[in-house]
């Protein structure tokens, strides 16, 4: 019994494989530009709110996944006000149905310092001196209020080598390339060793459910709360996200005496 339930084992995961295969070959697919913290679309949008050419939303609790869902932009307006409007018209087009299989265009970010490292808003990368670089792709499924999105982040970074600042009363074993100025309490290196430097990263992705003015999940995602576009009042896409599970309103709530928004996160650095 046991020898014929073996056997039968393999057949059964191929005929699951299968169907699940066909499933998913059977859900409408899209190419879509991708929408969360610091992508050109996400600074794109805000500009065209700026200029009247997109309705007014709030964007102080990003990501924002019911935006990313629902949002269509103008394609009529003058290439003055809206320039990018073949680029980002009718490829971002509203999702209706109740399931879809999303593509995102793979991001390419690409930075030169030429003597320090530096660099801001730019995720996981290291923007060591060199030439360093990150490529974020991806998909997500919709099911209803359920999404599935898988983003992940692949970067590079040259690490080239420099004149490190000289470390004031390290203790003993501390490495070369800690901060310069506080190397026993902060964890700012540097320089990430001595070699070319690469990690992968989860990047973007998250599991959750929307719906009824809420959302729930797991996410690795960068977070952006306030309204600065630079500089945020907490959290930023400065580093790599975190994992971490929210809870909070999907969108600005009416609550006659004004809106209001909420985000419950709990999560660990390490």
């Amino acid at each position: 019994m046991l020898h014929r339930l073996a056997k039968s084992l393999p057949l059964a995961a191929a005929t699951v494989a299968l169907l699940a295969a066909s499933a998913i070959a059977q859900l409408p697919v899209k190419s879509r530009s991708a929408l969360w913290v610091g992508t050109p679309l996400d600074e794109y949008v805000r500009l065209l709110q700026l200029t009247g050419e997109h309705p007014l939303s709030s964007r102080l609790l990003r990501p924002l996944e019911y935006e990313s869902r629902t949002l269509t932009l103008r394609g009529d307006a003058s290439l003055g006000r809206n320039p990018w409007r073949e680029r980002y018209g009718a490829s971002q087009g509203s999702h209706t149905g109740t399931f879809a299989l999303e593509l995102y265009e793979p991001l390419l970010l690409t930075t030169a310092n030429s003597a320090v490292p530096f660099g801001t808003n730019d995720g996981a990368m290291w923007a060591g001196k060199g030439v360093s670089a990150s490529l974020t792709a991806g998909a997500a499924m919709r099911a209803g209020p359920l999404t599935v999105r898988l983003a992940p982040v692949l970067t590079w970074s040259q690490n080239a080598e420099f004149t490190l600042g000289e470390l004031f009363k390290p203790l003993p074993g501390t490495p070369p390339y800690a901060d310069p100025n506080a190397p026993r309490i902060i964890d700012m290196p540097q320089r990430f060793g001595d070699a070319a430097y690469t990690t992968a990263d989860l990047g973007e992705s998250s599991i959750q459910l929307n719906g009824r003015g809420a959302r729930a999940g797991v996410s690795t995602a960068n977070m952006w709360w306030g309204p600065g576009v630079d500089n945020s009042i907490l959290m930023s896409n400065n580093a790599g996200g975190f994992p971490h599970a929210f809870v909070g309103t999907e969108r600005a709530l009416n609550v006659r005496i004004g809106r209001l928004e909420a985000l419950y996160i709990a999560g660990r650095l390490s």
